[in-house]
């Protein structure tokens, strides 16, 4: 039977379509969950800086707990969110030493590969990071936000912890 209906197929699928443009507008789909991966980023630095690991003044970001909390709400977009069990993405941030901050890497497990830029983009744009300093002067340091996800919500936004 199924060898009836090939020329039928082959016939309808060789209709010309010549003179006519033709646009495939792919719907927005998750590229789907992956394990474990980590995506690293370029912070430049002028060459005479430094950057720490450790200071005596970590940065902070915001006057509260809730502050990074309030920050992302309502303006991230965790692809197929809903979807996630349990989850985590740890991003390590360079925040210099006027406050500016930057994406050095994203570490996620069980999340959607698509999350990845939406949330790059809010982390470098972020507002009131106080930055690190050691004896009493500002430098560069790493830092991190922390996004924790268990049964398809944000339960948890850390950052600078």
């Amino acid at each position: 039977m199924w060898l009836l209906l090939l020329p039928a197929i082959l016939v309808m699928g060789c209709e010309s379509t010549e003179g006519e443009e033709y646009f495939w507008d792919p719907p927005q789909i998750c590229s789907g969950s992956v394990m474990s991966e980590i995506i690293w980023y370029r912070c430049p630095l002028p060459a005479e800086e430094s950057l720490f690991l450790v200071v005596s003044d970590m940065p902070t970001y915001g006057d509260s707990d809730s502050s990074a909390w309030n920050y992302f709400d309502g303006q991230l977009d965790i692809c197929g969110l809903s979807e996630i069990d349990s989850g985590r993405i740890a991003a390590q941030v360079l925040v210099r030493k006027d406050g500016t901050p930057c994406t050095r890497l994203i570490k996620s497990e069980h999340v959607f590969r698509d999350s990845k830029n939406n949330l790059r983009a809010l982390i470098d744009n972020m507002p009131d990071w106080e930055a690190g300093s050691q004896s009493g002067e500002p430098v560069n340091v790493l830092s991190g936000v922390v996004i924790d996800i268990e049964d398809g919500m944000v339960v948890d936004i850390k950052a600078g912890e």
